[in-house]
């Protein structure tokens, strides 16, 4: 196993179709929970409700003041079979554009 890299971006592996860790770069990533946020209808604009799903079955929703312009959004958490530290896929939206993102807990 190589040193780890830390990318943002993220891979996939092309003959197995397989996500890649964004640290040591292998494909053995296992899919913890996400969450995913949407604007409340309740509050209009001025807050953002999240809903949290694990594997373990935990689900909660919370309800936040949105920061900023909001779009919807959703956070993939991962554990990798080589004790790489947790990664975390966000995936939202851009003027236009769907990006993808590392992050790092």
């Amino acid at each position: 196993m190589g040193e780890a890299v830390h990318n943002k971006r993220a891979s996939v592996d092309v003959e197995f179709g397989a996500l890649k860790c964004p640290v040591c770069g292998d494909m053995y990533l296992h899919l913890e929970g996400g969450t995913f946020g949407m604007p409340s209808p309740e509050d209009g604009a001025g807050a953002v409700s999240y809903t949290t799903v694990r594997t373990s079955g935990h689900v909660s929703t919370t309800l936040e003041p949105a920061l900023f312009d909001f779009r919807p959004g959703v956070e993939l958490v991962f554990w990798c079979e080589h004790e790489c530290i947790v990664p975390r896929l966000s995936i939202k939206n851009r003027k236009g554009f769907t990006l993808l993102e590392w992050s790092y807990e």
